[in-house]
């Protein structure tokens, strides 16, 4: 009633709400109760007979109403989200989400600025709800608009909007635009000279040369972000940068570092009540807990954050979660729960489109396969993996995919390929200073073990050394040879 009062001007909620009730007891309007007040929904038959009723101008009116009002909605979303009433809001707006996509589509010929203004207070819906698509499409058009217009534009609503377009980018494994996106949104946000949306800018480049292993950028940007947060934000900006540093000091193997910024991330996310948040947090205390190794305290923190990720209702969540639970489980030779993780996982970031999570996922799936001693799939799935790597921006970040193969080579017996292949992906992590995690470090130990047993000691170091020289392209090569 709240909105069809906005819409309608007809005197105040009590009136629409009013008339509202005389039509659903004539069975004119249908209702649904949602979590937090009553909804009602139009007979289609219904509605065309009204707008038959309206002049032009009268519905040029409503439909203008219409788009102030989901407005005015989506501000307020966009500042409620990340706090304790979080999932509330991410319910209402996916009852509404037909609103908003016709108030939109309204004023993308109408009123292009305000179009900015709405897809940039609903980026924090489209990741979390696993639309990147949807969302960066009316960012896009938005920020098209822009450029054919270029007046009429609040500069705060475009660096919004391009900080968002950045983010699903990223989601979507297109750094290249990402980055672009985030540049041109820093360099307005430092205009600005607002310290809080600045700090958003910056902890999202971070988090993009993060994804490139580019650690001293990464450092640096998430290092200025936190240093505004610890003065200027909230409770749940700042635990986002102590938690995205968590991640540069676990991706750099300092996991005496990582734990502390998750545990104190962890405390904030709970002390604002934000389900999000602690979700992640709980994941990430949960990949350290498994990089030492402790499975079964990797397992606890798993499942909780898994909960919650599932109560949310965030697709890209639940799969990284899934996909870590089925690490924690192939590391312990479980590769049935393993393999049933992956798999799902890997269905969810096919349906979101997540091109990196997808060929990491691919090769987990052909590590089980390759314990379950199934050639053929095993060698499909590692080759699938690899080719997708090489298609990504980090095209050269294939030390994984070559780690995959040397295992399924050693597996069958073909143990010179496998050392070769062990020597090429020691390579290439030295190159880019990428360390190898206890956990996976076991399971590389094991099949090198055999191997040297097999080849001896001096058969082992020469095979490694002339791996270690090998070019990315003649370790691909040498992976694709061992097709069954």
């Amino acid at each position: 009633a709240e909105s069809a009062a906005a819409v309608s001007r007809t005197g105040g909620e009590s009136v629409a709400g009013e008339a509202l009730a005389r039509l659903r007891a004539h069975s004119l309007v249908g209702s649904l109760a949602d979590t937090s007040r009553m909804r009602f929904s139009l007979l289609e038959s219904l509605r065309m007979f009204g707008a038959e009723q309206m002049t032009d101008g009268e519905q040029e009116s409503a439909r203008e109403y219409h788009a102030v009002w989901f407005a005015d909605f989506a501000e307020h979303f966009d500042a409620a989200v990340n706090g304790q009433d979080g999932m509330m809001w991410l319910e209402r707006v996916d009852m509404d989400l037909p609103n908003f996509r016709a108030a939109m589509d309204h004023d993308l010929s109408r009123n292009p600025p305000r179009m900015l203004q709405v897809a940039g207070a609903l980026v924090a819906y489209w990741n979390l709800r696993g639309r990147p698509t949807e969302g960066r499409a009316w960012l896009e058009q938005a920020l098209e608009a822009y450029r054919a217009q270029d007046a009429g534009f609040d500069p705060r609503h475009r660096s919004r909007a391009l900080h968002g377009a950045g983010a699903l980018a990223m989601m979507q494994g297109d750094n290249v635009a990402a980055q672009s996106f985030f540049e041109e949104s820093l360099r307005l946000r430092r205009e600005s000279g607002d310290p809080v949306t600045l700090a958003a800018t910056l902890n999202s480049l971070g988090l993009l040369y993060l994804s490139r292993q580019e650690w001293d950028k990464a450092r640096n940007f998430l290092g200025e972000s936190l240093a505004i947060r610890r003065t200027t934000s909230a409770a749940t900006d700042l635990a986002g940068s102590l938690l995205n540093l968590g991640v540069v000091e676990w991706e750099i193997g300092d996991y005496v570092a990582a734990k502390p910024l998750c545990e104190e991330a962890l405390a904030l996310y709970r002390e604002r009540g934000n389900r999000v948040g602690e979700a992640q947090a709980l994941n990430n205390l949960g990949t350290i807990a498994l990089s030492f190794c402790d499975f079964t305290e990797a397992e606890k923190w798993y499942d909780l954050s898994l909960a919650i990720k599932r109560i949310v209702g965030n697709p890209m969540g639940i799969a990284n979660t899934l996909s870590n639970v089925g690490l924690a489980a192939m590391y312990q030779g479980r590769h049935a729960t393993a393999t049933a993780c992956f798999e799902e996982s890997l269905a969810i970031f096919r349906e979101v489109d997540a091109p990196e999570a997808i060929a990491s996922e691919l090769r987990n799936l052909g590590q089980t396969a390759t314990y379950r001693r199934e050639w053929d799939l095993a060698y499909s799935l590692l080759a699938e993996s690899l080719t997708r790597v090489r298609e990504s921006d980090t095209p050269d970040d294939i030390f994984g995919n070559l780690e995959g193969f040397a295992l399924f080579a050693q597996a069958r017996g073909e143990n010179e390929a496998a050392v070769r292949l062990l020597g090429a992906a020691d390579a290439l992590r030295s190159a880019m200073h990428f360390p190898i995690y206890p956990a996976e470090r076991a399971a590389l130990d094991k099949s090198s073990a055999a191997a040297r047993e097999a080849l001896g000691e001096e058969g082992f170091d020469r095979a490694f050394r002339e791996g270690a020289v090998l070019s990315p392209e003649d370790a691909i090569e040498l992976a694709r040879t061992l097709a069954p």
